[in-house]
């Protein structure tokens, strides 16, 4: 995945969160299992980070004929403050594939 820093200023710290679905073989989403990250920090102005993530999920939630997606990513972190009061912030946001 993707991390884009498309502000001014580096990106030092905040978080991925990944949810990822159980779907059964008729499309039903069952559950959705949530993960939570570091960002793959620091990420320079107008550059891009790249970082892969395992998402483990028990057994036992997905059963025979079932299979895991991961569909919602969320992308938090904290904007940069610059001394004496510049409005200069940094913003993180993801690409990847989706579904």
């Amino acid at each position: 995945m993707g991390f884009t820093n498309t502000g001014s200023t580096p990106v030092t710290e905040g978080t991925v969160t990944l949810g990822t679905h159980v779907i059964d073989a008729l499309g039903n989403d069952w559950a959705t299992v949530t993960a939570t990250r570091p960002l793959p920090v620091p990420i320079a102005p107008r550059r891009t980070a790249e970082q892969t993530w395992t998402v483990c999920v028990d057994a036992w939630r997905v059963l025979a004929g079932m299979h895991i997606e991961t569909r919602d990513i969320t992308v938090t972190n904290t904007p940069y403050r610059a001394p004496s009061g510049a409005q200069e912030t940094a913003r993180a946001t993801a690409t990847g594939p989706r579904p």
